[in-house]
């Protein structure tokens, strides 16, 4: 006959019910609040986290049925706490107007083509892709391959340029 274990105490059941809800495995923190209310079933601080847990995965209605009864907890603190968060997930979403909102065209419509049909005329070797390079102008903060051949020409060239400029200056230094 095995002997039952002893239970671990509150205070190690909220820190890693915590530290399960920092990480964002609110299921598994769910989970180990229900072991722990079996051997804590009155500890409003566990409620308190079920009530929290709860509206981390996407049920605010339960978790305000849960937070609700706290709300006349004997704890100060818990009481305040479930009072705040009763009026925070209580409270109306507010309705964003149209002319909020930034609308952000995609990258392959400010390139004038898709990227997958300029690597396929690309990789083909065909004509249609000197003309889609040449017609589309590439923004300043285009990836690398997007980047037409004469850019990478044009860098290598400033950049030679510039390695010499140093150079002939280190020279003229030294030679002081």
């Amino acid at each position: 006959m095995s002997t039952p274990s002893t239970p671990t105490s509150l205070a190690t059941y909220l820190e890693g019910i915590q530290a399960l809800h920092e990480s964002g495995r609110y299921r598994t923190a769910l989970n180990a609040i229900a072991t722990a209310l079996e051997h804590y079933p009155k500890s409003d601080a566990l409620l308190l986290w079920e009530a929290i847990a709860t509206n981390a995965i996407g049920e605010t209605d339960k978790a305000i049925a849960l937070v609700k009864p706290l709300a006349t907890s004997g704890d100060f603190e818990t009481r305040q706490q479930a009072r705040y968060l009763s009026q925070i997930w209580s409270a109306p979403s507010l309705q964003r107007h149209d002319e909020w909102q930034v609308n952000m065209t995609s990258f392959n419509d400010r390139l004038g083509t898709s990227r997958s049909a300029y690597v396929t005329s690309t990789a083909a070797g065909s004509s249609t892709a000197t003309k889609t390079q040449s017609s589309a102008t590439v923004p300043e903060d285009a990836p690398p391959s997007e980047r037409p051949r004469s850019f990478w020409i044009t860098l290598f060239v400033t950049g030679t340029f510039a390695l010499a400029a140093c150079n002939i200056l280190l020279y003229t230094l030294r030679s002081r």
